[in-house]
């Protein structure tokens, strides 16, 4: 009996998480739930839900939801 030497190759593209998921999954960080166990939960670096954070509040900022509703002073 030979055992294969080399693992399988994965190919095709990266699992892709839709916006409800990647949603769903920032209001649980949201409740408190610590990003290492988002992670090992559904498979996810950590970098992936701190770069969906970061897309979200550019995303509503750029609606005008964020933005205050009077103009910063500067200095």
């Amino acid at each position: 009996m030979q055992m294969n030497q080399n693992p399988p190759v994965k190919r095709g593209r990266r699992s892709r998480v839709s916006t409800e998921q990647k949603l769903a999954i920032l209001q649980q960080w949201q409740a408190g739930t610590p990003v290492t166990e988002l992670c090992r939960t559904h498979s996810l670096t950590a970098n992936a839900i701190y770069r969906w954070k970061k897309q979200l509040d550019h995303g509503l900022r750029d609606h005008g939801e964020l933005i205050p509703n009077r103009p910063l002073k500067n200095g």
